[in-house]
This record gives C-alpha cells, sequence and structure tokens, in this order.
C-alpha cells in the first residue's frame, strides 16, 4: 500500500524481515510482533521516500512556508488542501505523516490556530477577534509555531 508498486512492495518486504531478524536478540516477547514489523516497514519506506526526495529536492524548500504548495499528482496543491484531500500519492502519504508529527508536538493552544489558519483559512484577525487576542498576537503565534515544527520536523529527519 505504501509502495504502490509490487516491486518495491518486495523489497521493502525482504528488507523489513532482514532488519528484524538482525535484531531478534532484542525482541521482547510481551510486544505486538505485527505493530513492530509495521514499524520497521513504515520507517524503512520514509527513509527511502526522504532520500529519493532530499536527491531531488533539498527539505529547506518543503520547509519554507506552510503556505506553501506541494505537487501531488502533477497537480499543485497548498498545504491545506493537501490535508483535507483525499490525494494519496507518495509524496502526499509523506507530507501528511510530517504534518501530523510536527502538529501533534505543538502546544494545543498553537496547534488550534496553525489549523485556524492554514486549513479552515482564517485570517489572523478573524482568528484574533475569536480568541480575544490582536492580530500581531496571533501573527506572532504563527511565526513561533512555524519556527517549532520546522525544528521538529529538523530533528525528526536527522533521527530517522
Amino acid at each position: 500500500m505504501l509502495t504502490s508498486d509490487w516491486d518495491r512492495a518486495a523489497d521493502l518486504a525482504q528488507d523489513t524481515w532482514t532488519r528484524m531478524l538482525r535484531a531478534r536478540a532484542t525482541l521482547r516477547g510481551e510486544g505486538s510482533f505485527g505493530a513492530y514489523l509495521a514499524t520497521i516497514a513504515l520507517n524503512l519506506w520514509r527513509d527511502r521516500r526522504k532520500a529519493e526526495l532530499h536527491a531531488s529536492e533539498l527539505s529547506e524548500q518543503r520547509l519554507v512556508s506552510l503556505d506553501a504548495s506541494a505537487v501531488a499528482d502533477g497537480e499543485d496543491l497548498t498545504i491545506a488542501e493537501v490535508v483535507a484531500s483525499g490525494v494519496s500519492s507518495e509524496r502526499t502519504i509523506l507530507l501528511r505523516l510530517d504534518l501530523d508529527y510536527a502538529l501533534a508536538r505543538l502546544p494545543a493552544r498553537l496547534r488550534a490556530i496553525v489549523v485556524a489558519r492554514h486549513v479552515r483559512g482564517e485570517s489572523a484577525a478573524e482568528i484574533g477577534r475569536r480568541c480575544g487576542r490582536t492580530e500581531q498576537t496571533i501573527t506572532a503565534w504563527l511565526r513561533e509555531a512555524t519556527r517549532q515544527m520546522r525544528q521538529d520536523l529538523a530533528e525528526w529527519q536527522t533521527a530517522a
């Protein structure tokens, strides 16, 4: 399902089993074996996709702005459209995983503001009125959220 290609899927399955066999001495009996295999496969797939994306484009280009567009299935989409759409190309799946990870790490207040601004399309002034804050405060919070998301994604990509 991740690769959308039988040959790549077979390679991924083989590499997953190879990695599991190398780590078999450290497996714990109380854990879920299926979840362990799925995690290995997902991490291997992510690593490959990241390597492919980094070979063709720098990660900084992906993180420049939450308003930036992403090309999915030949169509230029904003991040809000990617999150809301049913488009499921490999690049879109990776982008969604990255966004889910980064958003989950934000404090609830910042996450709500990012979603309101970039997914629901509210202006900083509208969010400010609703939250009882100034437009400048909301803008500063959006900058802080973007900075935190960039930092979290950079750390996540280097750790993976």
